[in-house]
């Protein structure tokens, strides 16, 4: 009854890769450090036509993002990249569309919570085409920085207001 089952399994799993429609690709990695990130399709030998890529990263602590995406070909026009009108987002926010053509730019500015977070990069693309992303982490003060900083300016105008109620005495001799 084992073997049998096995057996079985087996053949269904020959029958799925038969009609399969392409081999299954790893994912795409994204590589952060603590002030960077780097993502993208650098690789010019894939498949030519549509892709949906995803980019999943992960955030200790709310950061600000600044991130662009540009598209390159080996052989221009007929390798070139075109990002669908709206498919460069990140956490489903839309990146700017800076330049068309070769090279296409997209970009992002934005603040980002603590947490996980997914860049997803939609177009067509010749056979040497690709695209690379790279984002800056700036740091986002804390709220606890924010109140000390508001307390300081008020601190410094209560002192200048103080100062010019004073008056002055001028004498002759």
């Amino acid at each position: 009854m084992y073997k049998k089952a096995l057996k079985a399994a087996a053949l269904a799993s020959v029958i799925g890769i038969g009609f399969s429609s392409a081999p299954a690709a790893a994912a795409p990695v994204i590589s952060c450090t603590t002030t960077s990130c780097t993502f993208g399709n650098a690789d010019p030998t894939v498949v030519a036509g549509p892709f949906n890529d995803s980019y999943t990263f992960v955030l200790p602590y709310a950061r600000t993002f600044v991130g662009q995406i540009f598209s390159q070909a080996v052989n221009f026009p007929v390798d070139n990249v075109n990002f669908v009108s709206n498919g460069v987002r990140l956490d489903g926010v839309q990146f700017a569309n800076t330049s068309v053509g070769n090279p296409e730019i997209r970009d992002i500015t934005t603040v980002l919570a603590a947490g996980t977070h997914t860049i997803t990069v939609r177009g067509s693309a010749g056979p040497d085409g690709f695209y690379t992303g790279t984002a800056t982490l700036g740091g986002v003060p804390e709220p606890m920085t924010w109140a000390m900083m508001f307390l300081g300016f008020g601190l410094v105008g209560a002192g200048l207001r103080r100062r010019s109620k004073q008056t002055v005495r001028v004498a002759y001799a």
